[in-house]
């Protein structure tokens, strides 16, 4: 698995890039477990300038998986929150297409 960082207008800090990193791990290791490969995580960051709001951190977050590409984007006033928004909205593209593969494998045993 491939982690690729962009950025526009934002510097990624150390810490951020770990705490990224971590919180990426450990979506992967409780939802995967071996089941698929994902080939590549493309995590995009920008700096949007709201007319209310002023800066706001956009993250985007693009996974690679064999025939699926799962994307999730949230805007928050820091990064760290922006990403943790993200979260629950891969979980649930996540547990998705984990479903779709395992009927579909079902299907195709019970097809032998």
């Amino acid at each position: 698995m491939q982690i690729k960082f962009l950025t526009k207008d934002v510097d990624l800090t150390v810490s951020l890039k770990n705490y990224i990193e971590k919180k990426i791990q450990n979506l992967m290791e409780t939802h995967f477990r071996n089941i698929l490969e994902i080939l590549e995580i493309h995590i995009d960051f920008n700096v949007d300038h709201h007319h209310r709001h002023g800066k706001v951190q956009r993250v985007e977050v693009m996974i690679y998986a064999p025939h699926q590409i799962l994307r999730a984007e949230e805007s928050a006033n820091d990064a760290y929150s922006a990403f943790d928004g993200i979260i629950p909205k891969l979980e649930t593209q996540i547990e998705k297409y984990k479903h779709k593969l395992l009927s579909k494998k079902k299907k195709e045993q019970k097809l032998i």
